[in-house]
């Protein structure tokens, strides 16, 4: 079975009734500046990633655009030493 956040939610689901330990689930609001929080890194998450994706391409295509000679000068090894 492939791991999906719904089959996630459906073993949790199926799982917390059986755990008498867990006592009752609290509200959302109880926790909403800790959701906020994390809602906070995680989109500071995204855009460092879609930043970093576009440096990526960028770079890719500025190396494209150099001749053979420059580019088996580079290394491939993702250091800035040369190759």
């Amino acid at each position: 079975m492939e791991k999906t956040d719904i089959v996630d939610f459906i073993l949790l689901a199926r799982a917390l009734p059986a755990e008498p330990s867990l006592g009752l689930v609290q509200t959302l609001e109880v926790c909403d500046s800790l959701v906020a929080k994390i809602e906070t890194v995680l989109e500071h998450r995204r855009a460092l990633v879609e930043t970093r994706t576009l440096m990526l391409h960028y770079d890719q295509d500025q190396i494209a655009k150099q001749s053979a000679d420059v580019r088996d000068q580079l290394s491939t090894k993702g250091d800035l030493s040369p190759g």
